[in-house]
């Protein structure tokens, strides 16, 4: 794991697209409060397995509740951008969430984006249809 200056990721922040602006104030306050200097990063590569990886969370925490415009953004950012494209991953902890943030690394731009809460609901249960229906079950 690597580590940016706190001020590089309070100055992709501050440039976060609108979409995100709610989750860009509530990290720009977590980033600008910590006690760190540093922030830690890990540098992930665009790719099929990716993706998965990102719907599948995507997929769980929708059933918790959670918002999920940051995360079919980063979703779509994969979509469209090209096999190997660089990202860095970073989470600043609050008391009540942890904020996730995906960026861009050669356009130094925030292209996605999570608050998971730290106590995460029960997952909504799906009405037997839905899961009748995964399963090859259901006969129409």
């Amino acid at each position: 794991m690597l580590s940016w200056p706190r001020v590089a990721i309070l100055d992709v922040l501050a440039d976060a697209p609108s979409a995100a602006s709610g989750f860009a104030r509530e990290a720009h306050y977590a980033a600008a409060t910590a006690s760190a200097e540093r922030v830690d990063v890990m540098h992930l590569s665009t790719s099929r397995p990716l993706r998965e990886t990102y719907a599948a969370r995507r997929a769980l925490l929708s059933r918790c509740g959670v918002e999920l415009t940051g995360l079919d953004a980063l979703l779509d950012f994969i979509d469209q951008a090209q096999d190997g494209t660089r990202l860095a991953c970073f989470v600043l902890h609050t008391v009540d969430a942890n904020l996730v943030g995906f960026i861009d690394l050669s356009a130094r731009q925030l292209v996605g984006w999570a608050t998971v809460p730290v106590e995460l609901g029960r997952p909504i249960e799906e009405p037997d249809w839905v899961a009748q229906t995964r399963s090859g079950q259901f006969e129409s």
